[in-house]
């Protein structure tokens, strides 16, 4: 079943791959502009984002063990019909650079792959202007478009890219199905920057 896919599997590979629990959480909600967004990542510098025209956004900062994260809850204008989550966490380089985003995603993927029409996980690397990693895109067997019950979804895009001390998780959950969607996350995550803090 999609509930696979629109629970919080991929939280537990975040947490399995960081170790971290919540500890103090704050949101901030910001419209988007269609336009570039620049984000305080505090104690690094600056994140800056392309969204695509009319999504919107909310930030939700946490500080897990004592690692700043930054979750981006992004949502189309005109419809429910898909979400996409990123989340940045700040780590040492050390511990960056020892998380290898495939591995990761082959490990943390065993459940939705299990309910998926895909019998292979199939991996993609990607590779932006600041983070570098892998994703997937996985098909729920059980659910078809129009009969998906609230919070379920037939698509998933789920993805690790690293740089520097930052970590950084998307996921796109939808019931479209359509390039369009996959590609808007997908050019979010390859145009992503960080300007370092001065």
């Amino acid at each position: 079943m999609l509930h696979r896919f629109r629970g919080l599997g991929w939280l537990s590979l975040v947490s399995a791959l960081l170790l971290l629990v919540p500890v103090a959480r704050a949101a901030v909600d910001a419209p988007a502009t269609g336009t570039v967004k620049t984000y305080e990542l505090v104690g690094v510098g600056h994140l800056r984002l392309e969204l695509p025209e009319g999504w919107h956004d909310k930030l939700t900062r946490s500080v897990l063990l004592g690692v700043p994260t930054d979750d981006f809850l992004l949502t189309p204008a005109d419809t429910n019909a898909y979400a996409v989550t990123v989340s940045i966490l700040q780590l040492t380089e050390e511990q960056v650079k020892k998380v290898d985003c495939r591995q990761e995603l082959t490990r943390g993927s065993k459940i939705e792959l299990a309910g998926a029409e895909e019998k292979t996980l199939p991996l993609m690397d990607i590779e932006g202007t600041t983070f570098a990693g892998a994703y997937f895109t996985l098909t729920d067997k059980s659910v078809t478009p129009g009969t998906a019950k609230p919070g379920e979804y037939r698509w998933l895009t789920q993805g690790f890219a690293k740089s520097g001390s930052l970590v950084m998780t998307f996921r796109l959950t939808s019931n479209v199905g359509g390039e369009a969607e996959r590609n808007q996350l997908l050019n979010l995550v390859k145009t992503a920057r960080i300007e370092p803090k001065q």
